[in-house]
């Protein structure tokens, strides 16, 4: 985007904002407008694309200002997934804790106006695990939310997994039907990425005790289970 229309955006959007107001149409459509600019940004990231920190920048801006104008909880939702994608797309020494915070408190304000949200959940568990401050169990508690607000959403599945897995030995032997379901969900929807998550993270050995019998996926990590 060039960067005279760029500049011009507050400008046009506070227009377009009193238009809305004055038209009656309330703070609703006037929200709206706000997160206009923001909006094929978020459906990028909804897609599995990563749309670059300037990109970002000014998809969070939007989004900020139009949870201040109607506190929605998709607003918020979108703030959280914009403000975690780009702490992690930033290079190792721009990854702050604040950076994190300020996801978490975006996160935050959308699961209280929608607990029910998997998606929410499921970033505010990864926030807590990046946040090395914030006790395992409250990395566990929003992870087993995720998986009972939404445990056939595919689209959560593989971070699940991941998290499950790196959290393994906190979970106690006997509270980890939820966390065994996650993982078979996910062993069944992607298990050769499955299988290199439990590598990467050292878990094979976890995966198979998770696995049913009759799973394809154990059969092929029996061997490397027993060595580890």
């Amino acid at each position: 985007m060039p960067a005279r229309i760029r500049a011009s955006l507050p400008t046009v959007v506070a227009g377009l904002l009193a238009l809305a107001l004055i038209g009656g149409g309330g703070w609703t459509l006037a929200a709206e407008i706000a997160r206009a600019p923001a909006s094929s940004v978020v459906g990028a990231l909804e897609r599995g694309e990563q749309p670059e920190g300037e990109a970002l920048d000014q998809a969070a801006a939007a989004l900020g200002t139009a949870a201040a104008i109607r506190g929605d909880a998709d607003y918020y939702a979108e703030l959280g997934l914009v403000r975690l994608t780009a702490w992690q797309q930033a290079a190792a020494e721009e990854r702050t804790a604040a950076g994190l915070r300020r996801a978490r408190r975006a996160i935050v304000a959308g699961l209280a106006e929608a607990p029910a949200e998997p998606y929410g959940w499921t970033r505010l568990a990864e926030v807590r695990y990046y946040l090395a401050d914030t006790r395992t169990p409250a990395v566990l508690d929003a992870l087993e939310l995720s998986a009972l607000t939404g445990p056939h959403v595919e689209a959560l599945h593989l971070t699940r997994a991941e998290l499950v897995l790196r959290l393994w030995p906190a979970i106690d032997a006997g509270d980890r039907g939820w966390a065994e379901r996650a993982l078979r969900r996910a062993a069944a929807h992607r298990p050769d990425r499955v299988q290199q998550i439990a590598e990467r993270t050292g878990r094979t050995a976890a995966l198979v005790s998770a696995l049913p019998v009759d799973s394809p996926l154990r059969d092929r990590l029996v061997p490397a289970g027993e060595g580890d």
